[in-house]
């Protein structure tokens, strides 16, 4: 099962009520699939989600974003309703700037 914010961010594993949600960004030419297999333990009510942006896997069709500030643009209003409860942003070598 798995739960999507538009295209742009995903949750392999929805936790019902989590208490907070990590958003995670890929390095540079990765997809969200990097972060499939993340799974934190129950008792932390963590739901994961991984950003998925244009030009890779699924949006491969898509035209890439070459810039920074393109990307934040495409992601704010996915990443809006999901800041109802606490979270936290975990990126890698790109990811990291992005977040």
């Amino acid at each position: 099962m798995s739960r999507r914010a538009g295209e742009a961010l995903r949750a392999r594993r929805p936790v019902h009520d989590p208490a907070m949600r990590l958003i995670c960004f890929p390095w540079a030419g990765a997809g969200a699939l990097g972060y499939a297999s993340w799974e934190l333990p129950e008792e932390l009510a963590t739901e994961v989600w991984a950003v998925q942006l244009p030009g890779r896997e699924n949006r491969v069709g898509q035209p890439p974003l070459r810039r920074i500030t393109a990307m934040v643009d495409m992601l704010l209003p996915a990443l809006k309703p999901l800041m109802d409860r606490p979270f936290a942003f975990f990126g890698h070598s790109m990811g990291a700037l992005l977040a």
